[in-house]
């Protein structure tokens, strides 16, 4: 029984461990989950949950009428799926939070209110998932029940929980980011979202007004998969990069800084903890491969305009980029070993891509690529 919550708009969002560790991957016993779990690899994945998905080709899963922006595929299970959608002011339509679990045929609607930028599993716990929609929801059942958890993070009207990332080492430590027309903020828990602080930016040079640079509004947010106390958060307003060795007590600017453009998104390669990408609204996508020291623009004719997501198939070496130029949006694949970059086919043409979310599942002989969309979310399968 699916447990549907209202939000009313505006109101702040390996082996070696021992054999029950290894079981909160993907079990069922509650007895067997632990609080703080690592990321773990699954016991079992469920393979063949897709049989409406074909090879190279798009298919819709639905949501036709909604815009997507937020997409979440189970880490044991590629046809169980949540999705988020924005708000339509013009329509007075709310966003909304969605969950199939028979990938795409049919969805449970889970909660109504806000516009969802990000849904995360909980590392070691994929019963646990965090959804922001300008505030933070959390559920600690697959998404039966859900409760807020931005207790002591400040939202307005005009400020609301933009990003949010999970410890890979520990799933009890979360970073969550705030932006709006007034700057935000970065705010740390230790305890799964019960109580957050603010992180003060400790290192970066005063603005004036008791404010630095993380202060300009929080637009992304990464952490080194292997050296989580690494943290790099995209700003805001002066559109900065900025770095953190020691799980946020002291910052510095890294390479890219004062590129007056919004950091829409940040990642840290995880097999490669120098390397990390950054894509920019109007300023294309950019790379660094020593730490953020020092950065280069990837040139090409599609990356001219806004570069909103990237994500990463850390198998087989592909970065995966969605950009926007006015109303029409395209997918990218950069393979970094050679510096190609080849255009993808879309499943629709002249739609901004600029709120898009396009998501990975890698299992053992095929990658499952899913796409939010204004018109809904479509998928495909790539061997």
């Amino acid at each position: 029984m699916i447990k549907k919550i209202f939000i009313p708009i505006g109101i702040p969002f390996f082996l070696s461990i021992i054999p029950a560790l290894i079981l909160l991957s993907c079990g069922n016993d509650a007895i067997n989950r632990q609080p703080c779990a690592e990321s773990l690899p699954c016991l079992q994945p469920v393979v063949n949950a897709c049989p409406n998905l074909t090879t190279g080709a798009w298919t819709s899963l639905g949501l036709e009428k909604e815009n997507v922006s937020a997409v979440a595929v189970h880490p044991c299970n590629p046809g169980i799926i949540y999705a988020g959608t924005l708000r339509d002011f013009s329509a007075g339509k709310p966003g909304k939070l969605f969950k199939s679990t028979d990938c795409g045929a049919h969805w449970d609607t889970l909660a109504v209110g806000g516009s969802y930028r990000t849904i995360r599993f909980s590392p070691g716990n994929p019963d646990v998932i965090y959804a922001v929609n300008g505030g933070i929801l959390k559920s600690n059942d697959g998404g039966q029940n859900w409760q807020r958890a931005d207790e002591d993070i400040h939202i307005d009207g005009e400020t609301k929980v933009s990003a949010l990332t999970i410890n890979p080492k520990n799933s009890c430590e979360l970073y969550a980011g705030t932006g709006g027309f007034h700057g935000g903020k970065l705010y740390h828990s230790t305890n799964g979202g019960k109580n957050w602080s603010r992180i003060e930016g400790k290192g970066l040079e005063d603005l004036g007004n008791n404010m630095n640079r993380l202060d300009n509004g929080v637009t992304s947010l990464a952490m080194d998969p292997a050296h989580p106390n690494h943290i790099y958060v995209g700003t805001a307003q002066s559109g900065d990069v900025l770095h953190s060795a020691d799980g946020g007590d002291t910052w510095e600017l890294t390479g890219l800084k004062d590129t007056g453009s919004l950091v829409n998104a940040l990642l840290v390669d995880p097999q490669n903890s120098g390397r990390i990408y950054a894509g920019l609204s109007d300023e294309g996508l950019h790379v660094s491969e020593n730490g953020g020291t020092s950065w280069r623009l990837i040139t090409n004719k599609f990356l001219a305009d806004t570069t909103s997501v990237v994500e990463l198939d850390d198998r087989n070496n592909i970065l995966y980029v969605v950009t926007t130029h006015g109303d029409s949006g395209s997918l990218l694949a950069y393979h970094s070993s050679t510096g190609i970059l080849n255009k993808l086919s879309v499943p629709v043409s002249n739609k901004s891509f600029y709120y898009s979310k396009l998501k990975i599942y890698e299992s053992e002989y095929k990658r499952y690529i899913y796409f939010g969309l204004p018109t809904g979310i479509y998928a495909r399968i790539d061997e």
